[in-house]
């Protein structure tokens, strides 16, 4: 499974032209020369301070599951941090649409 890698960003309506929708953003990618953007999530709630946390969160996936790809090729799996690491790689099978 593939995905529009990262970064993403948060663009709020006024980027686009429309400002009627309060409380909305987008999940964008920018383009690499910065002229254009690809939606990747549109129109999310953006109203209140939950849903601006959790269009954090999302705009910041690809991201995340980057770093702890690399983080599980480091860490030496040991009794200790058993449930963690498979915590990780449960994780990162579902971010990939590999698990439930």
């Amino acid at each position: 499974m593939s995905f529009t890698p990262g970064p993403w960003a948060i663009a709020h309506r006024e980027v686009f032209g429309s400002g009627d929708a309060e409380g909305s953003a987008s999940i964008v990618k920018w383009d690499d020369d910065g002229d254009g953007y690809s939606i990747i999530f549109e129109s999310v709630d953006y109203s209140d301070q939950e849903s601006k946390s959790n269009a954090n969160i999302a705009s910041i996936s690809p991201e995340i599951l980057d770093a702890l790809e690399k983080l599980v090729l480091f860490v030496p799996p040991k009794p200790s941090n058993a449930i963690a690491l498979n915590n990780a790689y449960r994780v990162i099978a579902k971010a990939r649409g590999e698990g439930g």
